[in-house]
Parts: structure tokens; sequence; C-alpha cells
């Protein structure tokens, strides 16, 4: 018997993120939502990407990461931050993955590429998870939703993910790579070794 979804889906999050981090760089996102699907198929939970427009905001350090963004509304960014950054994927696809689980948790798994302690920015390299319930919203139509975060210095952030319809990651290498599932299984290990039950593994 599988642990429960909730159990899942936390431990992962505390997990997954330092030991994907051994095989792939901060600028991962295509591969490490790959991985967290491929991880969600071993306890059988219902798990699919979702392509975003991604940015990251943190006024204090007049600091922004973002993308997924058309170049006018990069511009009109760029001029409300003093350092500016635009993200590119692993292959060069515009845009950012997030993974909806259950049709309930939305997993961003490279969120630490927005890290940057040369600039006081500090993302620590963990999954970062929020429960859908109660929002409004409809994964599978366009949709654009902001939170505010509290980094662990005291600084506001404002996260801000917008559904875009480009899926030409589909075609890259990361997207494709073969060892994802094993990489999967080395995560699913861990996870048992944190009392995650999986029948898929012995």
């Amino acid at each position: 018997m599988t642990s429960p979804a909730p159990m899942i889906v936390k431990t992962f999050g505390e997990v997954a993120r330092p030991i994907m981090r051994k095989w792939m760089t901060a600028n991962s996102c295509i591969a490490s939502a790959r991985c967290t699907i491929e991880v969600m198929k071993l306890y059988r939970l219902q798990a699919e990407e979702i392509p975003v427009a991604f940015a990251f905001q943190v006024s204090e350090r007049k600091y922004a990461r973002v993308s997924g963004w058309s170049a006018e509304e990069r511009e009109r960014m760029r001029k409300r931050a003093a350092t500016w950054t635009d993200l590119q994927t692993e292959e060069g696809w515009n845009g950012h993955l997030l993974v909806l689980v259950e049709n309930k948790w939305v997993m961003d798994p490279s969120l630490d590429q927005a890290d940057a302690p040369e600039f006081g920015v500090s993302i620590p390299p963990e999954v970062f998870t929020f429960d859908t319930e109660g929002r409004q919203w409809d994964p599978q139509r366009d949709f654009e939703m902001q939170l505010g975060l509290i980094l662990d210095n005291g600084d506001k952030a404002k996260l801000t993910y917008r559904r875009i319809r480009d899926r030409s990651y589909l075609e890259t290498e990361a997207w494709k790579d073969e060892g994802l599932p094993v990489l999967a299984i080395a995560i699913a290990v861990q996870m048992a070794m944190q009392g995650c039950r999986t029948i898929q593994l012995k």
C-alpha cells in the first residue's frame, strides 16, 4: 500500500531537489518537471506539466528574474528592476514548467533558479509546492496567479505564473532524457527512507 498523497507530496518537496541538483543545474525546469512526473508515476499519482511564463520579483532588492514573457512585457518589467535576468531553459525554450499533482497540488521543482546570493536573494534548493484548494482556476485554461512569499531574510517576493501555449519543450533532449526515470527511482528510494511507501519499489 502506498503512503497517503499529502505525505508523498510533502516528502517529495523536502528531499527531491537536492538530489536533482546533483545531476542538473538550477536552470533545468524541463528536466525537473519531467523527473517530478516520473516520481509521481511510481506512487500512482496523476501528474502533468503546465507550461507558464514565470516572474520572480523582490522589490526591496529591485531584482527580477523572468521567463516566457513577450518582449513588450519584459521591457515593462525591466524598467522596474535595477537587476534583471532573462531566463532560458536548458535548450532555449522561452518558458517555465510547473507540475500539477492529483489536480490539487502545484509544484515548482526548479524555483531555486531565481537564487541570486550576490544580490541578497537566497532561494534554497527545495520544491515549491502549494495547494490549489479554494482557488478559482482551471489549469487547462489560460490563467495568471500571483503569490506572495517571505524569504528567509525577511524580504517580500512576488511570484507570478501565467499559462502559455508553447509546448515545444516536448521536443527537447531535456524532456526526452532517458536517465530521468532512473533519477526518479533514486528520489523515491530516498523518500522511502523517510517513510514514504510505494508499491512500485521493492
